[in-house]
């Protein structure tokens, strides 16, 4: 694996990416950051989300479930935290929302910014406005909120989509041009029950399975789309897991669930490379 990495506008240090949700604002001390080629913040919403109520994690024998519920600081905090954040490395910052509107004023605001390089979409998360579907649930979904977010920043866009996200291809073929690239992908629907209470163990119900568990699916598709501009994200917990998603075409690899079961994990990958 190449040490220096060019996605289109954005230049990596290396292909490994902090992924949204296990480096808090890209600012979790125990995770050496500054080894990354980028890092990307928890889930930006317009306003504060306190998130879904505990337990929100379950371990499984080949992974890891969560339902967070994008808690997050909101916007207005989140441009006061930038005011004296130095940055480890390479900083995208992830935007959530549950309408065109949400997203492009969120970036609007941020490209503000000198300091954030670029923006990872989250239209993976559930639209509470439409019953908990993905925001991003087709092309007709997606085109809109993109259509609304590219004329809201001049900064690199990376989209961040489910592997439920109906008529992928579509997507793929229309947005390359006009985007950085596409994450794929978020995690996969699951829950997981507590043998003692016979009740489901998170406090939500279920949440989104990540790990080891997902990669081969997530391989897959890599693999099935390598003629566009993928990041792979699902189950790279290992040099050799990481390999195969590069072989497989991809041109960055966001680490997750590998950096909270162990905060040096990135260290391995860094060295399998010199």
């Amino acid at each position: 694996m190449e040490k220096l990495v060019r996605i289109k506008r954005l230049t990596l240090k290396n292909p490994f990416i902090a992924s949204s949700g296990t480096c808090g604002y890209a600012n979790v001390e125990e995770i050496p950051l500054h080894l990354f080629g980028a890092a990307v913040t928890k889930t930006i919403t317009f306003t504060p989300r306190e998130g879904n109520r505990p337990p929100r994690l379950a371990e499984t024998p080949a992974g890891l479930i969560n339902s967070i519920g994008l808690q997050n600081m909101g916007l207005s905090a989140f441009k006061t935290f930038l005011q004296d954040f130095v940055k480890p490395t390479t900083l995208l910052v992830s935007v959530g929302g549950e309408t065109p509107e949400e997203f492009s004023s969120i970036l609007h605001e941020l490209s503000k910014y000198d300091i954030i390089d670029g923006f990872e979409l989250n239209l993976s998360c559930p639209n509470l406005r439409l019953g908990g579907e993905v925001v991003g649930k087709d092309y007709i979904s997606v085109s809109t909120i993109l259509d609304a977010c590219v004329k809201a920043t001049n900064k690199p866009i990376l989209v961040k989509l489910s592997p439920f996200t109906e008529e992928l291809g579509k997507i793929l073929d229309y947005w390359e041009p006009l985007l950085e690239g596409f994450v794929l992908f978020n995690t996969f629907p699951a829950m997981e029950i507590d043998l003692k209470s016979g009740q489901p163990l998170l406090g939500a119900v279920s949440g989104g399975l990540s790990g080891p568990a997902i990669y081969p699916i997530v391989l897959n598709s890599v693999y099935k789309h390598k003629d566009h501009t993928i990041i792979a994200s699902g189950g790279i917990a290992s040099p050799q897991i990481a390999q195969k998603f590069i072989l497989a075409g991809a041109k960055a690899l966001e680490i997750g669930t590998a950096n909270l079961w162990n905060p040096e994990f990135i260290k391995s990958l860094v060295s399998e490379e010199e």
